[in-house]
């Protein structure tokens, strides 16, 4: 059998899953728009604190590169995805590095219920296997917590991170409250102390991970090629597909060319990449719709007695304090952050950071920040077009609805009385993307009837959140993964 996989990113990854899987056998081409990820700054050796070299260049090549914006990029090694034009709004991410949006993301690993589900046409059931063989792969750090009450079975099997002493207490206070579930962050990332990659707390977690503690699906991708599962790679922009003949149009180099027949096609290419193919192959030139998640960020004190325990800090998401939000029939994380290093030095001039290390430190143990995502009723929505053999281009259509935040963040507020902990009555701050974009080619949509094997003519597989109907607020990295890896699977069947 003769397999393209186009993407190499989440998606992707879930496809080659599911090929290591059931097809080893099967001849597999890669097609990846991918460049090389690697950004300008040259990491510390893995078991080498950073040095004050090292920090001061990166941080002089981020704002080089990316102004002063807030919050400050999350980048690898100096190097973030580009970006795309959205006419009467910011701009989105364009997946167009090798591992895809892995490269940067937050690393949360949290798995849809029936309520995201509410919308699709599998369950749950039918996701738990393949949830189940990705995290087994990726590593998912977690406990059991009040997390549990909501994500009955999470799938989380590596020591959970070590929490700051006031977090811990944070969660110890949230237990009691009615309708609102806490727990320490389900975060893809090296927990286990005896493994090479394990998470030291340097702090330096926005900026890459020179241990490689957190996943990156370019990690798996370079194995599988190593391994031989992937027998060719083609590093070339897929332009379309011919449904029909099931051939690529490719471009490398500048030049098109048309690929051999493929007996399957599976589209990974991110949400963006495949509507751009699909709108190509089919001849649609408008009319889906990009979802992307509203997700805003306030300040939280706290102002009780001091209990930290680390020097260093974990600067991904720490804890996920869940709202029930039946209105919308889900539940709304809050994602914790302290504020660690990063979030000073991109601001103050270097040569103030001596002097301003040790109030830093003490910001690290009474500030935090906090992540809020919203529901798709307030996703922001863009139009993607098509005109003759241009870039697809984007119209914003509907702006996220930041008003919807606001009594979530107060049933929050109010169920820190009596702890420390305080949430000021400050306007939260709206990001431009969330970059979790999705739904332009749903199951069963008015443009293409995309059904729940996501076949959309005979072996060609639309594989990545095109499909989703919605846009959750739960970060949806791990259901990509799983639901492409169900995807392949099923129609290896």
């Amino acid at each position: 059998m003769r397999i393209a996989v186009v993407g190499s990113g989440p998606a992707a990854f879930g496809v080659l899953t599911a090929i290591h899987d059931c097809m080893p056998e099967a001849e597999v081409t890669v097609f990846d728009i991918g460049d090389d990820p690697s950004g300008p700054v040259t990491p510390p050796p893995p078991d080498t604190p950073a040095e004050p070299r090292y920090l001061k260049r990166l941080y002089a090549t981020l704002r080089w590169a990316y102004g002063l914006t807030f919050p400050p990029p999350k980048t690898l090694f100096g190097k973030a995805p580009p970006k795309l034009d959205v006419s009467g709004a910011g701009r989105i991410w364009s997946s167009t590095y090798r591992g895809g949006l892995s490269n940067i993301w937050g690393a949360v690993a949290l798995p849809f219920t029936d309520r995201e589900l509410a919308r699709w046409p599998i369950d749950a059931a039918a996701l738990a296997p393949h949830y189940r063989r990705i995290a087994e792969q990726i590593g998912i750090s977690g406990g059991y917590d009040g997390l549990n009450e909501y994500f009955v079975e999470d799938f989380h099997n590596r020591p959970e991170i070590d929490l700051p002493g006031n977090l811990k207490r944070l969660l110890e206070t949230v237990k009691a409250r009615s309708g609102i579930v806490a727990g320490v962050g389900r975060i893809a990332v090296e927990t286990r102390a005896e493994n090479s990659a394990a998470c030291v707390y340097c702090g330096e977690c926005m900026s890459g991970c020179a241990r490689g503690a957190i996943y990156s699906v370019g990690d798996d991708l370079r194995r599988y090629r190593e391994s031989g599962l992937i027998d060719r790679y083609v590093l070339g922009r897929v332009v379309a597909v011919d449904p029909v003949e099931r051939r690529l149009t490719v471009e490398v180099d500048g030049k098109p060319d048309i690929s051999e027949p493929f007996d399957r096609i599976f589209l990974a290419a991110g949400c963006i990449g495949t509507t751009e193919i699909l709108m190509r192959s089919f001849g649609i030139s408008a009319g889906p719709r990009v979802r992307d998640s509203g997700v805003l960020t306030f300040p939280m004190l706290y102002l009780g007695r001091n209990r930290t325990s680390r020097e260093a800090a974990f600067a991904l998401t720490n804890l996920i304090v869940g709202v029930d939000d039946a209105e919308h029939g889900g539940l709304t994380p809050i994602q914790i952050y302290p504020s660690f290093a990063h979030l000073w030095r991109y601001y103050v001039p270097q040569w103030l950071w001596p002097v301003f290390g040790p109030v830093g430190r003490v910001l690290r143990d009474r500030l935090y920040w906090c992540r809020i995502y919203l529901p798709d009723e307030s996703a922001a929505v863009y139009a993607p077009t098509l005109s003759g053999d241009g870039p697809m281009t984007f119209d914003l259509e509907r702006e996220v609805d930041a008003a919807a935040a606001l009594p979530i963040i107060e049933r929050f507020r109010a169920s820190l009385a009596g702890s420390g902990f305080s949430v000021p009555k400050f306007k939260p701050i709206r990001h431009k993307t969330s970059s979790h974009y999705a739904a332009t080619f749903p199951y069963g949509g008015p443009l293409l009837d995309t059904p729940p094997t996501g076949q959309v003519a005979p072996g060609l597989f639309v594989c990545d959140s095109t499909v989703f109907p919605d846009s959750q607020p739960i970060s949806p990295t791990f259901t990509i993964i799983a639901n492409a890896r169900r995807t392949a699977f099923d129609s290896f069947l």
